[in-house]
């Protein structure tokens, strides 16, 4: 969920867009937004019962970090995480920013190296979660 919320950063426009709460239903998040979908079934329970405590942006990318360090068996990830992302409501702008798995080397051409501007070398090593934005200091 948290790469979904972050892959339609544009460095290049002026509203960013990023980790902000907004999943688009295009076709790169295709399944993710059906009532059926674990982001309905498992997730939003979880952020209805802390959305006083936390926004959406900031639970995607929290619920991320508790998936990949419970997932490794050894318990040695340990991610930093600091609150203050801003949500928001109106996803419209993202629509069409975000890859297309159809679309192969090109999509991830345009996601990762132009609208994020990351270099080729970055764009093929880093782990998904080290692309999700912290918050503005």
């Amino acid at each position: 969920m948290a790469f979904h919320d972050a892959v339609d950063l544009d460095l290049t426009k002026p509203d960013l867009m990023g980790a902000d709460g907004c999943i688009g239903d295009s076709q790169g998040s295709a399944g993710l937004v059906e009532p059926t979908s674990p982001i309905y079934t498992v997730m939003e329970p979880i952020y209805q019962a802390n959305c006083d405590k936390i926004n959406r942006a900031d639970f995607f990318v929290l619920f991320a970090k508790f998936v990949v360090e419970l997932s490794e068996p050894t318990n040695s990830i340990k991610l930093p995480f600091q609150y203050g992302r801003r949500e928001t409501q109106d996803c419209s702008a993202g629509i069409g920013r975000d890859p297309d798995a159809q679309d192969g080397f090109e999509a991830i051409k345009q996601s990762f190296i132009t609208q994020m501007g990351l270099s080729y070398t970055d764009a093929g090593k880093k782990p998904a979660m080290s692309y999700i934005p912290y918050p503005p200091q």
